[in-house]
């Protein structure tokens, strides 16, 4: 007797402009019958594919955008496996939903107002500043790496540039939002709830009660702590928080919203290349753990070649039991499109000596447990999309998801 299993069918497309890039995986399961298999009939309409085989039919309906079907010049197969269309999208529909940006503009817009914010540890609950204390001013900071624009266009020693530096250091009652960290006054920190350990050049700020890295001390530029063990936060010129390791409970009306609820540790790594490469010419990276040894090199655990930041994806697993519809679809997401390649990987080695000895590669550190979640992420999402195209030149594909 033959056993059932539910059949899978995964479409994974990446969209440039007004084109899209379809590459469907079909598991060999979908199409079993008497233990042959069958033939199949691929239908494109404009809201989707249909397969037939036999009297089975399986729909993938595209629910964020239209196609055009007459637009299919370019369909084959791959590996026997997949099935890959390249089709011209007419109409490409972005989510409505209201997200953590949306209420990130409005308590913006309210700024000048006293504001009611709570931040605790995302991992423990453990309050990070003073409970119930308000900030009279909710801004947001410049693009990231706005000094380093500054420093390119301008001469060194301006002191327009330095007065501007300083007058984005927050006051008292001051919370000012980045791309994926927030600044606010070492008053407004709990003492009592955190502790601040010192790793190579950075004044980390960890949770008293579960120890996850909640961000960092910043120093003057010629603070005489800024080079030592200094655990003093009232030394420190800002907190540096970072969004992905805090929840910020924003209370209107009785009513608690975390506005970085959906801020994560993927959304945190995406952002920060996005942030680095504005300012780089060649966008590859080295990551390194943060350890207190001075050979960097032994601390390396991957490589980083970004490729596009603006990339949009749309992917789904959808399961096919005795329905004849698949019901549900993923909406187009943004990515950073990445290829890499991890310690464990051949030619690493050999690649890690050549890029360390290129003046235009970059180093960056995370804490061991972000470069964890960054191998984590690349692998899975790596292997999320068709056989054929997780390989490239020797380096792994992958995403980072916005």
């Amino acid at each position: 007797m033959k056993s059932k299993r539910d059949a899978q069918l995964l479409y994974f497309g990446e969209i440039h402009e007004k084109i899209g890039v379809f590459n469907l995986v079909i598991d060999p399961y979908v199409f079993v019958c008497d233990e042959e298999v069958a033939s199949v009939r691929l239908t494109i309409h404009k809201h989707g594919l249909s397969f037939l085989s036999g009297k089975r039919r399986i729909d993938v309906p595209f629910k964020e955008f239209t196609i055009e079907p007459s637009s299919a010049q370019t369909v084959k197969i791959v590996n026997q496996r997949e099935l890959h269309v390249r089709l011209k999208l007419t109409t490409i529909q972005e989510s409505t939903s209201e997200n953590s940006q949306t209420q990130l503009d409005d308590l913006v817009s309210k700024s000048g107002e006293k504001q009611v914010l709570n931040i605790r540890c995302k991992k423990c609950h453990s309050n990070v500043t003073h409970c119930d204390r308000t900030y009279s001013r909710v801004l947001e900071l410049p693009s990231e790496n706005w000094q380093e624009y500054l420093d390119n266009w301008c001469c060194h020693g301006n002191e327009a540039i330095t007065k501007l530096k300083d007058g984005l250091n927050p006051r008292e009652h001051d919370c000012f939002l980045g791309d994926w960290y927030i600044l606010i006054h070492p008053e407004a920190l709990n003492s009592q709830n955190v502790q601040v350990v010192k790793k190579d050049e950075n004044h980390l700020i960890l949770c008293q009660r579960c120890l996850a890295t909640l961000g960092k001390l910043n120093f003057s530029a010629d603070d005489a702590f800024r080079n030592q063990r200094c655990k003093d936060i009232d030394k420190s010129i800002s907190v540096h928080l970072y969004k992905h390791s805090i929840s910020c409970y924003w209370i209107v009306n009785a009513i608690s919203k975390d506005l970085f609820k959906n801020f994560g540790e993927e959304m945190f790594l995406a952002t920060n290349f996005i942030s680095l490469t504005k300012t780089r010419m060649c966008h590859k990276f080295i990551v390194n753990k943060t350890l207190l040894t001075k050979n960097k090199k032994d601390s390396s655990l991957g490589l980083i070649w970004i490729l596009k930041t603006d990339t949009k994806f749309f992917s789904s697993l959808c399961i096919a039991n005795d329905r004849e519809e698949i019901e549900g679809s993923t909406n187009p997401f943004s990515a950073v499109k990445v290829l890499y390649k991890t310690y464990l990987d051949d030619e690493f080695q050999r690649l890690k000596d050549e890029w360390y000895s290129n003046a235009h590669t970059d180093i960056v550190s995370f804490p061991d447990e972000i470069c964890l979640k960054l191998l984590f992420l690349l692998h899975e999402n790596n292997m999320k999309q068709p056989p054929s195209v997780r390989i490239i030149n020797g380096f792994k594909v992958s995403f980072l998801k916005l």
